[in-house]
């Protein structure tokens, strides 16, 4: 596994996503607001895309992923990724999304609740 560089010029965060929901069907991404899919299309359970590169700017303080079936767009987990724009330059606080790569996956059981619910864990890549 070789998660990408990215040049500091760049300010990037390298984001990929994985089904491992057993008994899922092909799942998609999209961001908020987004249409179901416009981010990946379809993930098989045991999938994973490649990194994608997302901006890490000042201006953007936060993607809110939605994972959905690819079938009927229903909305099966979400995660949040805040803290995208922190300086950390001068501050105690560092930013752990820009110039890093990390991978988004969906767990749990199709129809679960409690501990078997569907949720995303975020698995950093440095």
């Amino acid at each position: 596994d070789y998660p990408r560089n990215h040049p500091v010029s760049d300010s990037v965060t390298g984001i990929r996503f994985v089904n491992l929901s057993p008994g899922s069907q092909p799942i998609s991404i999209n961001i908020h607001g987004g249409p179901p899919g416009s981010e990946i299309s379809s993930i098989p359970y045991k999938g994973i895309t490649s990194f994608k590169d997302y901006p890490a700017t000042h201006e953007i303080s936060s993607y809110t992923f939605e994972f959905r079936d690819a079938a009927t767009g229903e909305l099966l987990a979400s995660f949040l990724a805040d803290g995208i724009n922190i300086n950390g330059s001068g501050t105690l606080e560092s930013n752990k999304w820009r110039y890093r790569n990390c991978t988004l996956a969906l767990l749990g059981l199709p129809g679960g609740s409690g501990a078997t619910a569907q949720t995303v864990l975020l698995i950093n890549n440095y």
